[in-house]
């Protein structure tokens, strides 16, 4: 009797919540932007000392422990608004590069935010943003007009070290790379999007 009663008690859960169904309820796409947030004030030294190690030949990637969280954020956010308002193309893609080295999630809004004015940057950024939206952006701009934009895509989604935590993600990545190598007319890209598709596959 109590066999029968917890089946029966089964079988209604199965029909009145879904549980047991063969669809599964996916996490909506594309997903929620991380929120701006204020970035800290800084002082103008080291806003300066930032300019400056920026603008060396070698790639800067501040520590934390050495330059604190509030610094290393504060002074990005505020180098590439002055960079973008004074027409500095280079200082300003310099601070996008390295605010996707940190991989400090609240550069994402202001990432989000250039990828309209620097593509090519700012999808090279993305690929260190532990995030599944940075994945939406990438996966847009694989069909972006410009070439090298398209293939820093690929190279950025190959390159995600977050899938284990975004598997939906993982798998609109595959699908969108397949659909892109069926249609992409440069073949260096079409090879680079086949190395992209078992890399994540993991094969």
């Amino acid at each position: 009797m109590r066999k029968a009663a917890i089946l029966i008690l089964l079988l209604f859960l199965t029909l009145t919540s879904g549980c047991g169904s063969r669809t599964p309820i996916l996490p909506p796409w594309p997903p929620d932007c991380p929120t701006h947030q204020i970035p800290p004030n800084v002082s103008q030294e080291i806003i300066d000392s930032f300019i400056f190690r920026l603008m060396q030949p070698m790639i800067f990637i501040p520590d934390i422990d050495t330059w604190g969280y509030d610094n290393i954020w504060g002074a990005l956010e505020i180098i590439y608004a002055q960079a973008v308002a004074d027409g500095n193309n280079i200082l300003a893609e310099l601070a996008l590069n390295t605010m996707g080295h940190t991989g400090l999630i609240e550069f994402m809004p202001t990432l989000v935010n250039a990828v309209n004015l620097y593509p090519f940057s700012t999808c090279y950024a993305l690929r260190n943003m532990r995030s599944d939206y940075a994945v939406y952006i990438l996966i847009e701009e694989l069909d972006n007009p410009d070439l090298f934009v398209r293939d820093v895509c690929v190279g950025s989604l190959e390159e995600f070290p977050y899938f284990g935590e975004f598997t939906y993600a993982q798998e609109r990545t595959l699908a969108a790379l397949e659909w892109r190598l069926g249609v992409e007319p440069e073949a260096w890209i079409r090879e680079d999007i086949i190395d992209a598709i078992i890399s994540i596959r993991g094969i």
